[in-house]
């Protein structure tokens, strides 16, 4: 969960952006490309407190911003660079309370930390400095500081939003890389300072950024190009930031109208479209994919122009001369007369020449005998002519009646046969062989069962007679089989259970069918009914819907019984592995949810609820298993990280230190699960964080000590044991904690001073009476009382105490008054005048 690179450079967006107009505020990068590290100067007044002195305000003062490892989860880390007195400022963090939340954002966090040094905001209970938080309770009438008017930072146009949430990486194999930070404790070598502070503006190009370049692309309206390049540059003048401006106004006129475009081109106005798209290239001339949407509405109202053109030359090249007579138009009777072709006419000259050679035979007989011939031939004609009628006619008949007993209709089949019988029996002399076999096929009909049981209402299916209100319960019954029948070969489950469902709804179905054919279609049903429940449970499951996937699993169960063994078996086994991957799946889902949440308990129960069902068979790859242990790890790691930080937070130091070594413990004991880049880099920071973490717990215990003045010793001790822990560990050279030790040592330097004056006025106080005899001899040491010793200054080598006690018993009590001296380099005490 590294923070990306995409994130660092939206952070240094909208730092950038977000406090132009914040003149009280100047931020300058100073680790990383993107920076990871900025240094916040306020250009403000705020408290600073040197020794023992009051108070005082002092101006531009600097705190170090970190983006740690696991942000927006953990709060960036907060680090004065200046010495600032505050109730929730410690040299080594700043304590954030419950204002950090996981939608939080940095500009506001910046803006919390300025309210905090203009003192409009301060703990007043288990601060981390307590003497402030007193004094500022007691000094509470002269807060805040100043009037200071907070520029909002969340209407900008650069982007930003309050409820805008980073996007977070939460299975990254870069997490855990050294970034891992959460009170940062680097120092860094600046970069080149981006001045956000609109009171001192940058007069020049920044080193590195070519405006020319910037200029160019800015007048080619290359501006999503010019974007990047902005985005690339570490730096910021005037001029470049009037340009940045200019470019996201343009972007965004593109953007609507590509919008409108692309609704145009869905609703069909193609030429609206291509207007659009020509408007979003006139202003951004470097508009993603703008040439291939010109093209593409182009052609597509070329081929609406092409089909225009075929219509009209379908209509004027229309040719009569390709249609028939009956086609033309019939207002066009020229054309139609036209096509009408006149058949010429020929004489008939044949009659009158047989007429001639009629009369130039001249033999009546051969007329008389040729006219009866011809009446014996024409009478013969007739008879075979009108027979063949009678033959044809008759075999029509029977072809009808065997159309009607095919469809039938019984009743007209037998009347058809008989008129073709009685036709066929008129026939005499002529074709009998032919008279015979309609004869005999036709009595064939009439005499068949098929007609008699048809006559009786009944009609032969597979081979058996059944009244037509039977037959047509079978017909449908075949009609539904098949029709289910091909929809189960192709698995069209719905329409299958359909047709099946049907027939076993048909009331006597059980006494006209098989019961075997009943029982195969009933399987086939079962199986159906599985198979669209099942099918229901794959496409839930490939749609990662794991929850209505397991709802149709455990409904595909129920229906397992129903299915032969074979089937039941193997479906068992898949109906099986399929549960699991989606009680696997649910579980990760939902532990990922609450991981992505920060809600770092609950996704160990998810995924821990996760590991048994991998034992039930394969329901996930193993790089996804060792995913899932390795986000377990992960999320104990955070978990343990989380504990430590609101331990600190609420000043529980030890708590603190214990969470952070059972975090760099499970870092160490996890390394071959957990992905890290640099396990040592790493652990060095978690390790640099217990430092942090005990040199303030041991500090504040010292100063208690020391201002209590009661145990200077111990304080020395404490102080002494601050300097020993950075000895002994392994960033005794960096420079913080030089720093630290350096301010320690003064300290105990301070301290053996103080101890050693301390000493010598015990010495004064238990010798008093010796002391003030040796030089009030008149003085009785019964009546000298109350001695106080106080330290005056150090001369000469000499330190200088003034002592004084009470004399009684003469009358009016009297104060004795003497300086005494100690040589440090004889260890010899004496009487100290200042006109020795």
């Amino acid at each position: 969960m590294s923070v990306s690179q995409d994130q660092l450079r939206e952070i240094h967006r909208q730092l950038r952006e977000g406090f132009l107009s914040q003149p009280a505020i100047s931020i300058k990068p100073i680790k990383g490309d993107p920076p990871e590290q900025y240094e916040i100067t306020y250009n403000i007044a705020g408290f600073c407190k040197l020794g023992k002195g009051e108070p005082s305000l002092i101006q531009n003062l600097k705190v170090e911003l970190t983006i740690p490892f696991g942000f927006p989860h953990f709060p960036p880390s907060c680090k004065p660079k200046s010495d600032i007195y505050h109730p929730d400022f410690d040299p080594a963090a700043i304590c954030l309370g419950d204002f950090w939340q996981q939608d939080s954002q940095i500009p506001d966090l910046i803006i919390f930390i300025g309210k905090l040094i203009n003192g409009e905001s301060y703990s007043r209970s288990n601060a981390f400095n307590e003497d402030a938080a007193i004094w500022y309770q007691s000094h509470s009438h002269a807060l805040p500081i100043a009037d200071i008017q907070w520029i909002d930072n969340t209407n900008k146009s650069s982007g930003y939003a309050k409820d805008s949430k980073p996007q977070i990486d939460t299975i990254d194999d870069s997490d855990l890389s050294p970034d891992f930070e959460f009170l940062s404790t680097e120092g860094s070598s600046p970069d080149e300072e981006l001045i956000l502070n609109t009171s001192f503006p940058a007069l020049d190009t920044p080193s590195g950024t070519d405006l020319g370049l910037l200029q160019h692309l800015e007048n080619k309206k290359r501006f999503f190009a010019l974007r990047q390049t902005l985005a690339k540059s570490p730096t910021f003048s005037d001029q470049m930031e009037k340009i940045s401006i200019h470019t996201e106004e343009e972007i965004k006129k593109a953007e609507d109208i590509y919008r409108s475009a692309r609704k145009a081109e869905n609703d069909g106005n193609l030429k609206n479209a291509s207007r659009l798209y020509e408007q979003v290239f006139t202003i951004a001339t470097d508009f993603p994919n703008i040439e291939a949407n010109k093209n593409r509405v182009m052609q597509s109202l070329s081929l609406l122009d092409i089909g225009k053109e075929d219509a009209t030359s379908d209509v004027t090249n229309f040719n009569y001369s390709d249609q028939t007579e009956n086609d033309l138009p019939v207002h066009d009777m020229s054309v139609k007369a036209s096509k009408v072709r006149k058949l010429p006419v020929s004489p008939l000259k044949h009659h009158e020449s047989f007429l001639d050679k009629k009369r130039v035979g001249g033999i009546f007989v051969f007329s008389l005998f040729a006219g009866i011939f011809f009446m014996i031939l024409a009478a013969g004609g007739f008879f075979y002519f009108n027979a063949t009628r009678q033959l044809e006619a008759s075999s029509t008949a029977q072809k009808h009646c065997t159309a009607l007993m095919d469809n039938g209709q019984f009743d007209g089949a037998k009347l058809a046969c008989e008129n073709a019988l009685e036709s066929v029996s008129g026939v005499r002399l002529f074709q009998q062989n032919r008279v015979k076999e309609l004869q005999n096929s036709i009595n064939a009909i009439l005499t068949s069962e098929t007609l008699a049981q048809g006559l009786e209402g009944k009609v032969l299916v597979d081979g058996k007679y059944l009244p037509k209100k039977d037959a047509a319960v079978v017909f449908t019954y075949k009609q539904l089989l098949k029709e289910g029948a091909d929809f189960f070969d192709q698995e069209n489950w719905t329409q299958a259970e359909e047709r099946f469902t049907k027939i076993l709804a048909i009331t006597n179905i059980s006494t006209l069918v098989s019961p075997a054919a009943i029982e195969e279609m009933k399987s086939k049903l079962n199986f159906t009914r599985f198979s669209m429940v099942f099918s229901a449970a794959n496409t839930l499951l490939a749609n990662k819907k794991w929850q209505e996937a397991a709802s149709e699993i455990k409904k595909a169960k129920t229906l397992l019984d129903a299915l032969p063994e074979k089937d039941r078996q193997r479906y068992a086994v898949e109906l099986s592995s399929a549960l699991a991957k989606c009680n696997f799946e649910d579980f990760r889902k939902q532990g990922d949810e609450f991981f992505s949440k920060a809600d770092w308990l609950n996704a160990i129960s998810s995924y821990k609820s996760v590991l048994p069902t991998v034992a039930e068979g394969n329901v996930a790859p193993q790089e996804t298993i060792d995913a899932l242990r390795e986000n377990i790890s992960r999320a104990e790691l955070y978990a343990t990280i989380d504990r430590g930080n609101k331990a600190f937070i609420s000043g529980a130091w030890d708590e603190a230190i214990q969470e952070y070594n059972k975090a760099g413990a499970i870092l160490t004991a996890k390394e071959g699960t957990i992905k890290i880049s640099d396990s040592q880099a790493t652990r060095k920071k978690i390790g640099r964080i217990i430092l942090q973490t005990t040199i303030i717990r041991d500090r504040q215990a010292a100063n208690i000590l020391k201002d209590d003045k009661k145990d200077l010793t111990a304080a020395r001790n404490a102080f002494r044991q601050i300097v020993a822990t950075i000895n002994n560990s392994g960033f005794a050279a960096e420079d913080e904690f030089l720093e630290t030790k350096k301010t320690s040592i003064a300290t105990i330097q301070a301290l053996d001073e103080k101890i050693y004056q301390v000493d010598k006025e015990q010495y004064l106080k238990d010798n008093f009476r010796t002391i003030f005899i040796a030089n009030y001899p008149s003085a009785i040491p019964e009546n000298l009382n109350s001695p106080a010793i106080s330290y005056i200054k150090e001369m000469g080598g000499k330190m200088i105490f003034k002592m004084q006690c009470t004399e009684s018993g003469r009358g009016r009590p009297q104060t004795l008054i003497m300086f005494y001296s100690y040589e440090k380099a004889n260890n010899r005490w004496e009487f100290f005048s200042e006109h020795q």
